[in-house]
Formats: C-alpha cells, sequence, structure tokens
C-alpha cells in the first residue's frame, strides 16, 4: 500500500470514519457543553480539555507539515488541556472539524518525498488521536451519555 493512502485511511478513520475504533467525530457527537466540561476528579481530563489538546498538536504538526512557521511545541503539555468557555464548545468541535478536513486535503496533495519524511511524525499523530479518543468514549460511558451502537463496525 502506497504511504500517502495509508496515511489519508488513517486520519480519515481518526476523524470521521468508523472502523477499528471510533473515530473522533462520532465521539464527540451529541456532547453538550455541561457533558464537555464534566470530569469525576481533578486529576482527570474532561472531554473539552482533550479535543483542546487534540487542537493544539494537530494545528502544530500541521504547520510544521505545511513548512509554516509557528510550530514550536510548548514546554508544559499540560497547558495544552486547558479550557476557555470562549469560543464555546460548539465552535471548538468546528475548529477539529477544520483542523482534520485540512490535513486530509494536505496529506492528499502532498509529495511522495514528502510523505517520506512525515510517515513517523503522522503515523505517531494518528496513534495519539485514537489514544484521546479512547478517553473521550470512556468518559461518555462514565457519564451515561455513549451509545453502544456508535461503537466500531466488526
Amino acid at each position: 500500500m502506497h504511504i500517502k493512502t495509508l496515511l489519508t485511511d488513517q486520519f480519515n478513520a481518526c476523524y470521521g470514519k468508523d472502523t477499528w475504533f471510533v473515530s473522533i467525530k462520532t465521539a464527540i457527537n451529541g456532547v453538550n457543553t455541561e457533558e464537555a466540561l464534566w470530569k469525576n476528579k481533578e486529576t482527570m481530563h474532561s472531554i473539552w480539555e482533550i479535543v483542546n489538546h487534540l487542537i493544539y498538536y494537530n494545528a502544530l504538526y500541521l504547520k510544521k507539515f505545511k513548512g509554516e512557521s509557528g510550530g514550536e511545541a510548548v514546554l508544559d503539555n499540560d497547558a495544552t488541556f486547558t479550557v476557555s468557555v470562549k469560543p464555546g464548545w460548539e465552535e471548538t468541535t468546528h475548529v477539529l472539524d477544520q483542523l482534520m478536513a485540512e490535513w486530509i486535503e494536505n496529506i492528499e496533495a502532498s509529495s511522495d518525498a514528502h510523505m517520506e519524511k512525515w510517515v513517523t511524525e503522522l503515523n505517531f499523530l494518528a496513534l495519539h488521536h485514537t489514544y484521546h479518543v479512547g478517553q473521550i468514549v470512556n468518559i461518555r460511558k462514565s457519564i451515561g451519555t455513549w451509545d453502544s451502537a456508535s461503537g466500531v463496525l466488526g
């Protein structure tokens, strides 16, 4: 399988196409602001915090992937989980949607040589997505808002 095809498939699965695991879009579908902010402990992240964390790292690596400046990592990973009520929850999910769509578009438009340089980083970024989606699904199960019919395809 061609690297570009593989990574496009991975990012599509992470974003909005449920396969062996639930996509980000499915994991947050129907979540309201109250649910997005819910935590059972101070040491646990909320769905909204996780989504902000995903936005941070997707934006950071997309800039690097595109060769743009401003792609410097934050020194404190915990700072990437912060939540501000502005923008609101719906706007936050819209930002994530736009970033994931831009990722897929950029991967599809990239040269084979560029993809060769980025295959490892993009693979790890996709794994990072699935890890946090699992957390979101677990949180939704904890608060009783996860529909088991939204699970993975068999």
